[in-house]
């Protein structure tokens, strides 16, 4: 016998689609961040890992999020870059 998730109501799913939409795109953009960030201190390992990471990260995900083609998706991902930058640039120890 399988179980099955029932959510209580459409604005559940609705709500949990715009968290997960948010967290790709900080997640996207932290990552881009460090990438630039290693391409600055000239650390060619970690910043060709990362950019193989946002090159499989935008295919796969990125283009889910334009092809959903709802709005409220695409300004979940876009306030959750611009978090995700935030947060990556605050953690950024200066010398």
């Amino acid at each position: 016998m399988e179980r099955q998730i029932v959510l209580a109501t459409p604005w559940v799913a609705i709500i949990l689609g715009l968290v997960i939409y948010f967290f790709v795109g900080l997640v996207r953009d932290w990552l881009a961040t460090m990438y630039y960030r290693c391409v600055s201190r000239e650390w060619a390992g970690s910043a060709s890992i990362i950019s193989g990471a946002l090159t499989l990260f935008d295919i796969a995900i990125v283009a889910v999020v334009i092809l959903s083609r709802a709005w409220l998706n695409i300004v979940a991902y876009a306030i959750g870059t611009g978090v995700g930058t935030y947060i990556a640039m605050k953690n950024t120890r200066r010398k």
